[in-house]
């Protein structure tokens, strides 16, 4: 079995303190070798039931563990935990570049007076130049692009899909499960239609049919298929190597992506 290692960092661009949860593969202890690199957000959901704010996991570690039993290829996942400040918007504030203050059109679901997003882009500073650096000097790394990746779900996968396309020096892969377009779809779009395509990328998008973040909102599942959607036929367009899944009767929960994750490492790292 792999080992999770939990370090607390300084994040000068959101001056905060934030612990990070580290998992190491099976053989990092007996072998020279180096590895492949996963960032992900919203680590206390990864890996541990017992800290999870929903009390779901992704399995990462299980995962992982079962590719390296079949494959003998190993991964060292940097999971960054997200926070809880404000009941949670933000953590929304930081995983988005662009502000909404029109969510109410919506979701009510965050109090009107929060300011919603615009922190994304100095939390993607903080993982590219000050993490990503300390964590290729301490641990085993492959540090290449091309054994780089950055992977979420919802507003994790939203940060992930920016960050991966923004710093394409230094990602090649991107997975984003369930990702919440529709938080900032205008400007989203926008990006992804601007961005251009510097490097071959491998990219994994995803969807469930059953997808809302908020019950009382009729449509929402449909709010997330068609951003979602639209994001992977502009990639497409662009020639990029990109997946999209639709997951039928899927909900919007780590059980489901720990279900999906699988097929996430397969398609970005074997196929």
């Amino acid at each position: 079995m792999g080992k999770i290692i939990t370090e607390e960092i300084y994040i000068k661009q959101l001056e905060k303190n934030r612990k990070i949860r580290i998992y190491l593969p099976n053989d990092y202890e007996k072998d020279d070798k180096k590895y492949p690199v996963i960032y992900m957000h919203d680590a206390q959901n990864i890996y541990n039931i017992g800290i999870s704010a929903y009390g779901m996991e992704w399995d990462v570690d299980k995962t992982l563990d079962d590719i390296f039993e079949k494959t003998e290829k190993g991964f060292i996942v940097v999971g960054i935990d997200n926070t809880s400040e404000r009941d949670g918007a933000e953590r929304v504030t930081e995983y988005s570049p662009f502000v909404n203050n029109e969510l109410y059109k919506i979701t009510d679901k965050y109090n009107d007076g929060y300011d919603l997003g615009g922190k994304g882009d100095n939390y993607a500073d903080f993982i590219v130049n000050d993490l990503k650096p300390y964590i290729d000097k301490k641990y085993k790394t492959l540090s290449d692009r091309e054994n780089t990746a950055i992977i979420g779900s919802s507003m994790g996968g939203f940060i992930s899909i920016y960050i991966g396309l923004k710093y394409q020096n230094i990602f090649s892969k991107i997975g984003g499960l369930s990702n919440a377009i529709w938080f900032a779809e205008e400007d989203m779009i926008k990006f992804v239609k601007n961005i251009k395509k510097e490097n071959n990328m491998k990219i994994y998008l995803d969807v469930g049919t059953e997808e809302t973040s908020d019950n009382r909102v009729d449509n929402f599942n449909e709010i997330y298929i068609n951003g979602n959607k639209k994001v992977y036929e502009i990639l497409k367009e662009k020639s990029f190597d990109v997946k999209f899944y639709l997951d039928e009767g899927a909900k919007h929960n780590e059980l489901y992506w720990a279900k999906r994750f699988p097929k996430v490492i397969e398609y970005l790292f074997f196929l």
